[in-house]
């Protein structure tokens, strides 16, 4: 039953996936800024859910353009750390859509996110007829199903991630939050937020509400005097966290779960929100606050104020340890081939990842002590520069680069619309020519220039990279090119993942078959 009633889950949600891929409305600023949240508010009443309920799930409501899953998994790992049920939704998925809703940690089994889901299908089904101009996308039926889980399940604290912007983003129905977390800001979906990082940071603050708690990472100059307006006008707070050294650790290792220099910053954050989410918590259970310390002020016509750091509880230093976000700074070992996984996918964010790659894989080299070489698989969706991006890959070193859609196997070809199929693969042979058009800014110093070569999935990809060294993946197929000399005569190949999250969730999927339940899900109360 439950396989058969998945299979239905899938269909639907593909239904729903590509009728809102054929309509361009979503691209529209002027649908965005006034007709998003009036339609969501529709779809809430038509699936029974009343806002005060919504409030009443005591949230961390999270924007931002870079760091949003990290910030929400380091909050959600604290929280589950001192005991409380925790709700987590989250995008995007890396292979099934049921990993954007945790309870707990753990992904809904498919028995239950199949109840869940047809709850909220069928509601709105036998209500479309009196909403004949609603157009329903899949992160706003994800955004609904997961209300109603964290409702149905009661759950201590959701941990609700923006999907874009801010302001008028769907998950933004939230009335009162227990505190707002805005994460690193950079230019990203500017054809719905806008091509500055002013008019981005105007959006991303949007979530804060009036006498909420708001807590920030430093931004830019413009970024931070935006927020800091935008707060002011709405009659929020708003506060900078303190560097990491800053806290107490008791004596103990500064051990963060996640990899990489530019997680300080967002497990500082991620400390800020959850320590301002236990001491209201605690207030409104027993008229006392934690003893965490006080914490600066902040004063509506003067600068953004620091928060104070403080004596980190073990449970903090616990849960910021045992902190886990597939396909970020992801390593994946496999015999003679390591991945690493990376979804960074704006200048920003690819800077960072690239310094992790490089130090990473430089600290595996040492170990290794056997001739390695270095394969990119690459992609980047519609609407991003594949220049700038790639520009910071240029230190890597690479011997050869893939440039894959975002596409599991030709199996999954049958799935796509032409138009979207033609749009992918088409977005993928422009990323080639664009690498190709740069090779020799980009490797001018090395003795020899790096090959390149465009498949039409990830699988072909990966095989290729892996050049048979791999024993759990196929040998590169006879009509692909070539593999270069320099990888086929490797001991290890070492092969970075990145551009596109969606990519590399179709990279996992393919080294971790099981890696949706993989032992680990929520079977309900």
């Amino acid at each position: 039953m439950s396989k058969n009633n998945y299979l239905e889950v899938q269909k639907a949600m593909e239904g729903i996936v590509r009728d809102a891929s054929r309509t361009i409305i979503f691209r529209n600023k002027s649908w965005y800024s006034t007709k998003s949240l009036p339609e969501m508010s529709d779809y809430i009443k038509r699936v029974d859910i009343n806002l005060d309920d919504v409030d009443g799930l005591n949230i961390i409501h999270v924007s931002g353009t870079k760091g949003k899953g990290s910030v929400s998994a380091f909050c959600e790992s604290i929280l589950r750390a001192n005991g409380f049920k925790t709700g987590l939704y989250s995008s995007p998925h890396l292979v099934e859509f049921r990993e954007r809703i945790r309870i707990n940690g753990l992904t809904l089994t498919k028995d239950v996110f199949s109840k869940y889901f047809f709850d909220v299908y069928n509601k709105l089904e036998s209500t479309k007829c009196e909403y004949p101009e609603t157009m329903l996308s899949g992160f706003r039926f994800m955004t609904l199903m997961a209300l109603n889980v964290f409702i149905h399940e009661k759950v201590d604290v959701v941990i609700l991630e923006v999907g874009v912007g801010g302001a008028y983003d769907c998950t933004n129905i939230v009335q009162s939050p227990r505190v707002v977390g805005i994460t690193l800001l950079d230019l990203d979906h500017t054809n719905l937020l806008g091509n500055t990082i002013d008019s981005i940071a105007w959006h991303k603050a949007g979530i804060c509400k009036p006498g909420r708690p708001a807590f920030t990472i430093p931004q830019v100059q413009e970024a931070m005097n935006t927020l800091r307006c935008r707060a002011n006008e709405i009659h929020a707070t708003i506060q900078i966290v303190p560097d990491l050294d800053d806290y107490d650790w008791q004596g103990k290792p500064m051990k963060l779960g996640l990899a990489g220099e530019h997680q300080r910053i967002n497990a500082s954050l991620a400390i800020q929100l959850c320590r301002t989410w236990i001491e209201e918590h605690n207030l409104h259970h027993s008229n006392k606050r934690a003893g965490f310390g006080r914490t600066n002020t902040y004063s509506m016509d003067g600068d953004i104020q620091t928060a104070s750091a403080f004596k980190l509880p073990a449970t903090f230093i616990s849960g910021l340890r045992d902190c886990c976000l597939p396909g970020r700074t992801q390593i994946v070992k496999h015999d003679n081939v390591t991945y690493y996984l990376d979804g960074a996918h704006t200048p920003m964010s690819m800077k960072a990842g690239v310094k992790w790659f490089k130090e990473a894989s430089a600290e595996e080299k040492q170990t290794l002590k056997n001739r390695v070489a270095k394969v990119l698989i690459f992609n980047v969706t519609h609407g991003r520069d594949a220049k700038l991006l790639l520009e910071h890959l240029g230190q890597c070193n690479f011997a050869a680069t893939a440039f894959s859609p975002d596409i599991t196997d030709v199996d999954d070809l049958v799935e796509k619309t032409f138009e979207n199929l033609v749009e992918e693969l088409t977005i993928c042979k422009e990323n080639r020519g664009t690498f190709q058009a740069m090779k020799g800014e980009l490797y001018d110093a090395l003795p020899s220039k790096p090959t390149s070569a465009s498949f039409v999935c990830a699988m072909h990809a990966v095989q290729w990279a892996a050049c048979g060294k791999d024993p759990y993946i196929p040998h590169p197929r006879h009509k692909d090119p070539t593999p270069p000399q320099s990888i086929m005569e490797a001991d290890h190949v070492q092969v970075l993942v990145t551009g596109s999250l969606l990519l590399v969730g179709r990279v996992i999927g393919i080294l971790v078959p099981d890696f949706v339940a993989n032992g680990n899900v929520f079977g309900g109360d």
